[in-house]
């Protein structure tokens, strides 16, 4: 029994090392949502100085057709903050939240890449 345990527990581990190697290798694991070959958002930040300032860093490997939009808790349209193609590159982009909301949705979508983050004010 304690040698079938072994064996399951072994190959259990050689599995977790393979599964991490591919992720790894596929970049996956890296900082934000870098992916070889796919737009990055990088993590979003706040200013210290103004809390509902926005500030977004992307990453372009190829001209794409980017949109960047805030929705709320039941995914209404707040804000359109991007629509259009812009070329392969790093980005920079600064917005002020709307006052009236403590909780918003970010939608960022690239030609092959959509990361949704959930924001919150405190």
């Amino acid at each position: 029994m304690k040698f079938i345990l072994d064996s399951l527990f072994i190959t259990l581990v050689i599995f977790c090392i393979l599964l991490l190697y591919r992720l790894i290798k596929q970049r996956v694991l890296t900082k934000g949502q870098l992916i070889k070959g796919h737009a990055t958002l990088l993590p979003v930040e706040f200013s210290k100085e103004n809390p509902r300032e926005l500030m977004l860093k992307y990453e372009l490997p190829s001209e794409s057709q980017i949109t960047i939009s805030l929705h709320d808790e039941e995914d209404n349209l707040i804000e359109m903050l991007i629509n259009k193609t812009q070329k392969a590159g790093s980005y920079f982009l600064k917005e002020q939240l709307p006052e009236n909301r403590q909780v918003f949705i970010l939608k960022f979508t690239s030609d092959n890449t959509k990361v949704t983050r959930k924001l919150m004010l405190s």
